[in-house]
């Protein structure tokens, strides 16, 4: 056989009739990862769906074409995103998204006039207003505010979402009366410092008030009163005078019904304490017996057989000498004193409490000075405990001259002062220092001529 003819190397720089195929180089591509802050946030690129991705579960695309491309993201309670993105050749273009939470919150701010008060928004007590937000749900909500004392406020407040608004609030106070008297009249009448006029009745909001009332020769009145929403509450303002030491201190009594005399069961009773039931007015009567002091300054002497006490009661005066004195006080002072009516001095004397057998109670130890511890003698004025009206000494010390005639059957002259010029025996009370127990009794009574003057004869003042 004939052996093969040697190969040719190829010459390469002569074209060959039929050369290789060349492989085409790679496309240049970009990647693409999406990181959310939303979990199953639907993602689409260039308005394609393209998958979802989470919190730590990215969404990686690979082979995207290179250049400029149009994101969207979209979740759940979230804003949704658009944006442009570039892809890079060859590399891998990381993307955090962040979504916008879908606001469905606003945010009430709630100031009012006051402080101390409770704001409700749909029913739940939520704190006092002030500068603090409450941060509500869109829409209409309802809000009271409420403070002890005041009218509560009501209002429905429009919730924007993403928006803050200011709601203010004016709470008006609840409002009472408070009527005022004012003895003696004409005084002027002042309310938390301001001057409002005189006695009435003043509309005022509720709560605590300071008043205070004046009137020249008078000492000033101060008090609080409570004024209760919806109810009219009543103060009654006794003046005290600016007296003088030989003026008595008078103490104001109420009016009222009580019955005079004695039960014919009580020890050591006369027959002239018929008991029945008697209506006095309101008066003043003085808190101690006329004193040897205030006597001299108004007589300028003093009859008293006790001298070298001038707290001791004035005695040895007579019902006409008393008068000389009252119309000399009256004139020096211009007020209008008196004596006391047998009926206004008994219902004095038992202090607005029945049944007690001396003026204050049932221990005459503690209430007068009688004769078993009085060491034959007056004492000075304001010793012994008070009766249920602040009165000393209406039992013991000294008997007490009335305006009224003595009348032993009682048929109304204990009600009522007699004529100065009538020589009809005066009703004396009290007993005096030189008596026995049964003599200082509540209802115990006697009768003196108005000319009468006795060591243990004395008086106290009474007025309108």
């Amino acid at each position: 056989p004939q052996p093969s003819p040697p190969q040719k190397t190829p010459d390469p720089t002569v074209a060959t009739a039929n050369p290789q195929p060349v492989e085409p180089p790679p496309a240049l591509v970009g990647h693409l990862q999406i990181n959310v802050n939303a979990t199953d946030a639907n993602i689409r690129l260039d308005g394609q769906p393209v998958g979802t991705a989470s919190p730590g579960n990215p969404l990686n695309l690979e082979g995207l074409q290179l250049g400029p491309h149009r994101i969207e993201v979209e979740a759940a309670g979230y804003q949704p995103l658009r944006q442009p993105i570039q892809v890079e050749a060859q590399q891998w273009t990381q993307l955090a998204i962040q979504l916008k939470p879908v606001i469905t919150t606003g945010e009430l701010i709630i100031r009012s006039n006051v402080s101390g008060d409770t704001v409700y928004i749909d029913g739940k007590a939520v704190g006092p207003t002030g500068k603090t937000p409450h941060r509500l749900a869109a829409g209409e909500h309802t809000v009271r505010v409420e403070k002890p004392g005041y009218e509560s406020w009501e209002q429905s407040a429009q919730i924007k979402a993403g928006e803050q608004q200011t709601l203010r609030v004016e709470l008006q106070p609840k409002s009472g009366e408070l009527a005022i008297s004012v003895d003696p009249a004409g005084a002027t009448v002042r309310i938390d410092g301001q001057s409002v006029g005189g006695a009435g009745t003043y509309k005022l909001r509720a709560g605590t008030h300071r008043v205070r009332i004046e009137k020249t020769g008078y000492k000033p009145y101060e008090t609080q009163a409570t004024v209760t929403p919806g109810q009219q509450e009543t103060l009654r303002a006794q003046l005290a005078a600016n007296r003088q030491p030989y003026e008595p201190e008078m103490v104001a009594l109420p009016g009222g019904s009580f019955e005079m005399g004695s039960p014919s069961s009580e020890e050591g009773r006369d027959d002239d304490e018929q008991q029945h039931r008697v209506s006095v007015s309101r008066f003043k009567l003085a808190k101690t017996e006329v004193t040897q002091a205030q006597w001299q300054a108004v007589m300028g002497n003093n009859p008293s057989s006790f001298k070298g006490c001038a707290t001791c009661p004035v005695e040895q005066v007579s019902w006409q000498d008393v008068q000389s004195y009252i119309s000399k006080l009256n004139q020096r002072t211009g007020k209008r004193y008196r004596l006391p009516t047998e009926a206004e001095w008994e219902y004095a004397c038992r202090g607005g409490r029945a049944g007690e057998r001396y003026c204050g109670g049932d221990n005459v130890d503690r209430l007068a000075w009688y004769g078993n511890n009085s060491g034959d003698k007056t004492h000075p004025v304001g010793q012994k405990q008070p009766n249920g009206f602040g009165l000393y000494d209406m039992s013991g010390n000294v008997w007490e001259w009335t305006c009224s005639e003595y009348d032993q059957g009682y048929g109304g002259g204990e009600q009522r002062c007699v004529r100065q010029n009538s020589d009809a025996k005066r009703s004396i009370r009290g007993g005096s220092w030189f008596n026995k127990p049964r003599w200082v009794r509540s209802a115990n009574r006697h009768g003196f001529r108005p000319s009468v003057r006795d060591f243990n004869l004395g008086f106290r003042l009474a007025q309108d």
